[in-house]
């Protein structure tokens, strides 16, 4: 009885470690990736930025060309 029921016991445990395992990859990955899409849009920011204070500043300051 005690056999059955750890063959029964077994992949239910296996099971439930392998899938907290996985989530947590998943949160990691998700994670990553939304540091990266972050930086990637700091660095588009930062040019339309530069484009748009490089035509504003003369403009504000009276240099004209």
């Amino acid at each position: 009885f005690i056999l059955g029921f750890l063959k029964f016991l077994f992949p239910v445990c296996f099971f439930w470690l392998f899938r907290l395992s996985v989530s947590v990859d998943i949160q990691h990955f998700t994670i990553r990736k939304q540091i990266l899409k972050k930086k990637i849009m700091m660095i588009v920011g930062a040019c339309i930025f530069l484009v748009a204070a490089a035509q504003a500043l003369p403009l504000f300051f009276g240099v004209t060309n």
